[in-house]
C-alpha cells in the first residue's frame, strides 16, 4: 500500500507545477501539462498493476476527473488568473479524496473498519440526509403554494407590469405563448418581443402579426464578446420596459387569464421584490417525467440554508424594475447562465424572494419538450457545479452510490431494514417531487428512479466536458466562450 500513496503523491506533485506555469513560465505550460498527464496516467497504470480492488478502482476513476483539470489547461478557456487558482484547488481536493479512499482500504485491510461499522456510518449520513431533504421539500411545499384566501385587488391597486420575451428561431410556440399573454386579465400590462437576431424571418414575423394587438417588437443586436445572448437580450429588453415590475419567460411557457393578476397580487400582499414560479409540466407523455424531475431535485431537495441559495428556474420570473436596477441589472450577470440566481440570493437575504409552485390555482404551465430539457440540464449543470470537476465527481458519486450501496448492504443483510425504509423514504421524497412538477403521480417516473439518477450523473459529467472541451449550442449560439472566460468575482454593483 505504501507503493500506491508514492505513486500518487508522484503524479500530485507534477500536477502542482502546472499553476506555477500559468502565469509566470507560459512557455513552460504546454510541456509541463503534458508531462503532468502522462505521469498521471503511468502512475494510474501502476496503481492497477500493484493491486486491483474497489480502491484502487476509484482512486483510477477520480484520476479521471484530475486528467480533464490537466487538460483544460491545455484548452485555456479560462483567464489565466482564474485558471492557475482553479487548477491548483482541483487536484487538491481531488488527491485529498482519492488520499481517504486509500487510508480508508488500508482500515479495512487491517479491521479497523469492519461491513458492520461502515454500513452503520452510511445509513446514518443516509437518514440524516433523508430527513433533512424531506423537512426542505415540505418547507417548500407549504410556502410556495397560492394561499386559497388570497384577497381580491382592485385594478387601481395593481402594479404595471411589463412582460418580456427574448425570442431566437421560434416556431408557434411563440405564437401561442404571446396569444396566451394577450388573453390575461390584467389592467396594466405591457407585452415586449426582442428579436434576438433570428437566422430566419419566421421569428419577427410571428411577433409583428401581433402589433395589432399592442405587441411591442425589438430588434435584438449581435452580443458582445463579454455577455451571454440571452442576458444582453434581457438587458435591452429591461431598458426598453415602462413597467414597474418585469416578468421574464420563455416561449414554452402559457398562461391561464387569472395567472398574472394572482401572481401580483400575492406580491403585493407578502410585500415581495422577486418571484420564480415551477410552472405545471404539460408537455405529454410518459419520457419527460423521466428527466425533468432530476432537476427539481437539484433546486428542492438538497438541504441547504434558504437564504444563501434558494431555488431558482428561468423558466418564469418576476422582479420589481426598481430593484433589478439596484443590484446591477444585468451588467452584473453578464457570463451567468443562470442570472436570476444572483437576484434571488440578493433578494431572500432579506426575505423578499419566493419560489412557488403552478397549479390549478396559478395555472401556469410548459409545454418544454424532452429534447428541450436535455439541452436545458445539460446548459445548466456544470455552471451550478460552479464549473468545478471535483463538485462534478462529488456530486456523479454521491447520486450513483445513493442506490447501489443500500442495495448492496441489503444483500449482504447488513442493517438490511434501515436500508429498506432508506429506499422507500427516498422513492417517496421522490414521488413528492414529480407530484408537484406535474400535479399528478407518473408511476413510469417512480419505478425508473434509480436509472434517472444514474441518467443525471451522466448528465452532469456531459455537461462538464461540453463546456470545458467542446460546444454548449443554445440558440445557435455557442456560449461556452462567454461562460467560461470567467473573472473571479462578479464587477462591483
Amino acid at each position: 500500500m505504501s507503493v500506491l500513496f508514492f505513486l500518487l503523491a508522484l503524479s500530485v506533485l507534477f500536477e502542482l507545477l502546472i499553476p506555477l506555469c500559468i502565469g509566470r513560465l507560459r512557455r513552460l505550460r504546454f510541456t509541463v501539462s503534458l508531462s503532468a498527464a502522462s505521469v498521471l496516467i503511468g502512475c494510474m497504470v501502476l496503481i492497477l498493476a500493484v493491486e486491483v480492488s474497489y480502491a484502487t478502482m476509484l482512486v483510477s476513476l477520480l484520476s479521471v476527473y484530475r486528467f480533464c483539470n490537466v487538460a483544460r489547461v491545455l484548452r485555456g478557456r479560462m483567464h489565466e488568473r482564474y485558471l492557475e487558482r482553479a487548477v491548483f484547488r482541483t487536484t487538491l481536493w481531488l488527491a485529498g479524496c482519492q488520499a481517504f479512499v486509500l487510508l480508508f482500504a488500508v482500515a479495512w485491510q487491517q479491521d479497523y473498519v469492519t461491513s458492520v461499522a461502515a454500513y452503520g456510518v452510511l445509513l446514518a449520513l443516509q437518514l440524516l440526509f433523508i430527513a433533512a431533504s424531506g423537512i426542505t421539500v415540505f418547507g417548500y411545499l407549504r410556502r410556495s403554494r397560492l394561499p386559497d384566501d388570497l384577497p381580491a385587488a382592485s385594478a387601481a391597486s395593481l402594479p404595471t407590469v411589463s412582460v418580456v420575451i427574448p425570442a431566437r428561431n421560434e416556431s408557434e410556440d411563440l405564437a401561442e405563448c404571446i396569444t396566451s399573454l394577450l388573453a390575461l386579465q390584467y389592467p396594466k400590462l405591457e407585452i415586449i418581443v426582442l428579436d434576438d437576431c433570428s437566422q430566419s424571418t419566421r421569428t419577427p414575423e410571428i411577433i409583428k402579426s401581433f402589433a395589432h394587438d399592442g405587441v411591442r417588437f425589438i430588434k435584438g443586436s449581435d452580443p458582445k464578446n463579454s455577455w451571454l445572448a440571452k442576458n444582453q437580450a434581457y438587458d435591452n429588453l429591461t431598458e426598453a420596459a415602462n413597467g414597474e415590475y418585469l416578468l421574464f419567460c420563455g416561449v414554452d411557457v402559457r398562461f391561464a387569464v387569472f395567472s398574472l393578476r394572482r401572481l401580483m397580487t400575492f406580491m403585493r400582499e407578502r410585500r415581495l421584490e422577486m418571484i420564480c414560479v415551477m410552472p405545471q409540466n404539460v408537455s405529454g407523455g410518459r419520457l419527460p417525467a423521466l428527466v425533468q424531475p432530476m432537476r427539481y431535485v437539484w433546486e428542492l431537495a438538497l438541504p441547504r440554508q434558504r437564504r444563501k441559495r434558494p431555488p431558482v428556474l428561468s423558466t418564469c420570473w418576476v422582479i420589481s424594475r426598481k430593484t433589478l436596477i439596484k443590484l446591477g441589472g444585468f451588467q452584473a450577470v453578464a457570463r451567468m447562465v443562470v442570472p436570476e440566481a444572483h437576484f434571488a440570493k440578493q433578494l431572500a437575504g432579506r426575505g423578499s424572494y419566493e419560489f412557488m409552485t403552478s397549479g390549478s390555482a396559478l395555472g401556469v404551465t410548459s409545454v418544454k419538450s424532452l429534447y428541450e430539457q436535455r439541452q436545458t440540464a445539460v446548459r445548466v449543470a456544470y455552471p451550478q457545479l460552479h464549473r468545478r470537476p471535483e463538485m462534478t465527481a462529488l456530486v456523479s458519486a454521491v447520486i450513483t452510490a445513493w442506490f447501489t450501496l443500500p442495495a448492496a448492504a441489503v444483500a449482504q443483510d447488513i442493517y438490511r431494514i434501515g436500508f429498506a425504509l432508506i429506499l422507500i423514504a427516498s422513492f417517496s421524497l421522490y414521488a413528492l417531487i414529480v407530484r408537484i412538477a406535474y400535479h399528478s403521480i407518473q408511476p413510469l417516473s417512480l419505478l425508473a428512479l434509480p436509472a434517472a439518477a444514474v441518467w443525471y450523473a451522466i448528465l452532469i459529467n456531459y455537461s462538464m466536458y461540453k463546456y470545458e472541451f467542446s460546444e454548449v449550442i443554445w440558440k445557435d449560439r455557442n456560449i461556452c466562450l462567454p461562460v467560461m472566460r470567467v473573472e473571479p468575482h462578479l464587477p462591483k454593483i
